[in-house]
């Protein structure tokens, strides 16, 4: 339990930094692909030039702007969309010797200005007209396009090393506790060692990679560096592709991708859809949620040369810090989050850090390399996660392991060495591979100065996917409000991130308690997610045709044409099954971004009439 089953330790080098390790690629393969965006492609000489060049533009744009030199440990933001530019970005702050901080530009503007104002960056790096939208302060803002004269003016040659393995890498934020995100700082030596020849993956069979994961989420640290650092191709996949299966399934199989990293949500819809291209990979990896023993089964029957990968893994600890080849393993009662990575350390503790034994549930601690320097300006909240390891051996101490994380995850060690997940400790969840602080969403409600009191939970329902977990707002109103859910979704939608604004909510005259005064959650009356007064039946075929397709994906007995798609039950995963089962029923394509623009079947309907008229249209006045 502490010394076994965390003999992990594998021969990394704990000085190389991320950019040097790249270096290394691009000087043995430099005229192999790296990078590959819809019809752009990078080599890697081409790759290394232009991070080089970038990295040369940041140091000299950071020099006039603070009359200083760029320090290790300094923090560049990039606000980008996905492109070859993000790619450069990221390399670029890493060889200039500072830390990259991602940043969704989908973000809402207050959640953007508090990350810019917690990390106290000086320059962000961006492409396109965010400033001009409002997002970014211009004075701040540097435009890294490939248009851009520095790419021409700039020595391509690698810079001298200006920061050490011990310096930082990067900076992700992480929904928060106390209402505000907060922010993971990641040292150079933790990625070095995750992407080292590891033990959860076969290096062998890795032609391809695809990059399917938000670059301000901990997956993308497996999408571009396990890659480029150890000279793969790297696939970036467009956002629509990614919304779209079909568009998906047919990319994976143009590009030859043979090893993937998605969410347990995504992995269910494309098992569903049983699509071929599943049967191009050599090894998938899924995380983020519980698995379904159904649809994971079912998988393993049909791909039985594709290894299937669950992972487990904090932003706190790098992407992964256990794995289980499920593909290996007998799935019929469990899916294990499984084993320690190599150079991680496993601990399941009671409340006092005592060893629990074997089928007992405790808390999960993680140890060895990886672990976070801890939290952007948090001191309180680092000293309370991040431990003192009491485990720790002579060599633990020596090669810099004399911390634990606390995860808050709760788990159990099975007699075969695999852990077993159970759920949170907290009020801390995870929806479709976000982590979400309940409390910071609680916090954001009572901003809104028609809410006297709140409390959110996270459901779960059946959908035609499976269970899934969904957000609900309880609130009590601050006096007569009538409010709707329209109007605290929107307020919401200012401060937080839409996978953190509820489905739906439900209005009390007051919350229940315990008989210890307390609140009590399992009082809270279930959500109804149809409202039966007012039901809007179909008025036409298009409309009808859309209910029965709304009904069967969110398995519901009633849908009516004024229904918000995402109050009664909808998400982004579904609203790709959705839009692929309307497009099938009415022969034409119907992107997902019509169901995020036109969210009750009245209007999409509305809107499907109004392009087969301007088609019908356009093929009379050709006759």
């Amino acid at each position: 339990l502490v010394n076994q089953w965390n003999d992990t330790d594998a021969q990394y080098d704990q000085k190389a930094t991320i950019q040097e390790l790249f270096e290394k690629q691009a000087q043995l393969n430099p005229e192999n692909i790296a990078l590959v965006y819809q019809e752009r492609q990078l080599s890697y000489r081409e790759l290394n030039q232009k991070s080089n060049q970038l990295a040369r533009h940041i140091r000299n744009t950071y020099k006039s702007k603070t009359q200083r030199e760029l320090k290790p440990d300094t923090i560049i933001a990039l606000c980008l969309e996905r492109s070859l530019e993000m790619v450069i970005g990221i390399l670029g702050v890493l060889k200039a010797g500072g830390a990259y901080v991602p940043i969704d530009p989908g973000y809402p503007k207050e959640r953007i200005e508090f990350i810019l104002e917690d990390t106290d960056a000086e320059i962000v790096l961006t492409k396109g007209s965010l400033p001009k939208k409002g997002k970014l302060p211009k004075n701040k803002a540097l435009n890294i396009d490939l248009k851009q004269k520095f790419y021409k003016e700039l020595s391509t040659k690698n810079l001298k090393p200006q920061c050490s393995s011990c310096d930082l890498a990067y900076i992700i934020y992480t929904s928060g506790t106390t209402g505000k995100p907060k922010g993971v700082m990641v040292e150079h030596k933790g990625v070095s060692s995750f992407v080292s020849d590891n033990n959860f993956i076969d290096y062998k069979l890795i032609k391809v990679v695809g990059g399917i994961s938000n670059y301000a989420f901990d997956g993308s640290i497996f999408d571009l560096f396990f890659s480029i650092l150890n000279g793969k191709k790297l696939i970036l996949i467009s956002n629509h592709s990614i919304s779209n299966l079909s568009l998906l399934s047919d990319q994976i199989a143009k590009e030859g991708i043979n090893t993937l990293f998605i969410t347990t949500s995504l992995f269910n819809s494309l098992v569903i859809k049983k699509f071929k291209s599943l049967g191009n990979f050599c090894q998938i990896m899924i995380g983020g949620e519980n698995c379904s023993l159904a649809i994971v089964n079912d998988f393993k029957n049909e791909y039985q040369s594709v290894n299937l990968i669950n992972g487990y893994g904090p932003t706190e600890n790098i992407y992964f810090s256990s794995y289980c080849n499920l593909s290996n393993y007998n799935t019929k009662d469990i899916a294990p989050i499984g084993s320690a990575l190599a150079d991680k350390k496993l601990y399941v503790l009671d409340e006092n850090m005592g060893v629990i034994p074997i089928g007992v549930i405790g808390e999960l601690y993680i140890g060895g390399a990886g672990i976070a320097r801890g939290y952007l300006n948090r001191p309180e909240l680092t000293t309370k996660r991040f431990v003192t390891n009491p485990f720790a051996t002579e060599s633990d101490l020596a090669k810099g392991y004399d911390r634990l994380y606390r995860t808050g995850d709760l788990v159990r060690w099975l007699p075969d060495g695999n852990l077993e997940y159970i759920g949170r400790n907290d009020f801390q969840v995870k929806i479709r591979g976000y982590r979400i602080e309940l409390g910071e969403i609680e916090n954001a409600m009572l901003q809104l100065p028609e809410v006297k009191q709140t409390v959110v939970l996270a459901k779960e329902r059946e959908t035609s996917e499976g269970k899934t977990k969904y957000l609900v707002g309880y609130y009590v109103p601050e006096g007569d409000n009538n409010l709707t859910d329209v109007h605290l979704s929107d307020g919401l939608a200012k401060g937080l991130p839409d996978y953190m604004v509820p489905m739906t909510f439900v209005a009390m005259e007051a919350f229940p308690l315990t008989v210890n005064g307390k609140l009590d959650r399992k009082a809270l009356p279930e959500p109804d997610m149809v409202d039966r007064e007012t039901y809007v039946a179909p008025k036409n075929e298009i409309e009808a045709i859309l209910c029965t397709i709304w009904q069967e994906v969110l398995v519901l007995q009633q849908v009516g044409t004024n229904d918000d798609f995402f109050r009664i039950g909808g998400d982004s995963i579904l609203s790709i099954k959705t839009a692929h089962r309307m497009g099938r029923a009415l022969d034409r394509e119907i992107p997902v971004a019509e169901i995020f623009k036109h969210k009750t079947i009245k209007s999409l309907a509305e809107s499907i009439n109004t392009k087969i008229n301007q088609t019908q249209n356009q093929i009379e006045f050709v006759v």
